[in-house]
């Protein structure tokens, strides 16, 4: 049997941060989105938002398809009992919910009669009374808590522990 890797994959590597970065800034206008009045600006934060989505589902379906293909490594050692549960649960959580959020925002507009490529397409022609909508609200602080844990475990790990940002190629603190 093969000796599981130490880091992922460069290509594990580069859809993580990608991923985190398109995460991180639609998050961030989506909390800015929705508290403008209604303007040009918002509808450019609005097209980001739906079009950072779209990218995000595109390589969370490349990310599996990797991990299915790819050995990834162990859970970092001295992670045990239900602390390795909590690992897994979190990175279960962030697939499902990032799925769930893509298509409660695309049924969204289909709900509202829009498409992607609408050139109407404008936060006030959206229907917020629709249950996606108000899930899609929901999931999206849900994903916010679940990203702040992933990121507060990891720098808590990392500095108290050893060191894991190696295993997604940011070897700034190997000794």
């Amino acid at each position: 049997m093969a000796q599981k890797p130490s880091t992922y994959s460069p290509c594990m590597q580069i859809i993580h941060w990608l991923s985190a970065f398109l995460i991180l800034l639609m998050l961030l206008i989506g909390l800015i989105m929705v508290r403008m009045n209604p303007s040009p600006t918002q509808n450019v934060l609005f097209r980001v938002h739906i079009t950072s989505g779209m990218l995000v589902l595109a390589l969370t379906i490349v990310r599996l398809g990797c991990r299915a293909m790819i050995p990834v490594p162990d859970v970092p050692s001295g992670i045990t009992g239900y602390r390795k549960i909590l690992f897994h649960g979190i990175h279960i959580l962030q697939y499902i919910t990032i799925i769930i959020l893509i298509v409660t925002g695309v049924g969204i507009l289909k709900n509202s009669g829009l498409s992607l490529f609408s050139p109407d397409l404008t936060p006030q022609a959206i229907n917020t009374d629709l249950q996606g909508a108000k899930i899609h609200s929901v999931l999206s602080k849900l994903l916010a808590l679940i990203t702040i844990i992933h990121i507060v475990g990891g720098l808590d790990y990392q500095f108290r522990h050893e060191d894991v940002l190696s295993r997604m190629g940011i070897n700034w603190f190997k000794k």
